[in-house]
């Protein structure tokens, strides 16, 4: 471990380096998935935009609610949250592609949620960047 630097041979912060990275990944390929999955389906470029706006207009209008919730919340247990509700869009996703569903109003609304889910986990993930100790971030309040 030492040989990837200093910081990741500290337990706590390479359990939250971890858990951040894969949550970053996780999403990105979530969001790639439901555009794919629309164009795939429709062949319509204003489509897949639709998707894109449905991703991107949660992220901007709960940026400032998430950080207030991010300062009033225990930031594990939105942490934890974020993640599990990114895992209930990724089955959400699974379960509407199986279906062989062509309408595009439950990916819309999938992408709708991947955007919450994106706006509810960054901010206490940046914060705990910033505070990586265990008693500034993973600690219960």
């Amino acid at each position: 471990m030492r040989r990837l630097g200093p910081a990741l041979a500290v337990r706590d912060y390479r359990l939250w380096w971890l858990g951040a990275l894969g949550m970053g990944i996780s999403l990105q390929m979530l969001d790639v998935a439901i555009g794919w999955e629309v164009y795939a389906q429709h062949r319509s470029a204003l489509d897949l935009g639709w998707i894109g706006l449905a991703e991107f207009i949660p992220m901007f209008v709960l940026a400032l609610p998430a950080g207030h919730l991010a300062d009033r919340v225990p930031r594990r247990l939105l942490f934890a949250g974020s993640l599990v509700l990114a895992a209930g869009v990724g089955t959400g996703l699974a379960l509407v592609s199986a279906a062989g569903v062509t309408s595009v109003l439950p990916y819309l609304a999938l992408a709708v949620a991947s955007g919450t889910v994106m706006a509810l986990g960054t901010p206490p993930r940046g914060r705990c960047r910033r505070r990586w100790s265990r008693s500034s971030c993973w600690a219960a309040r």
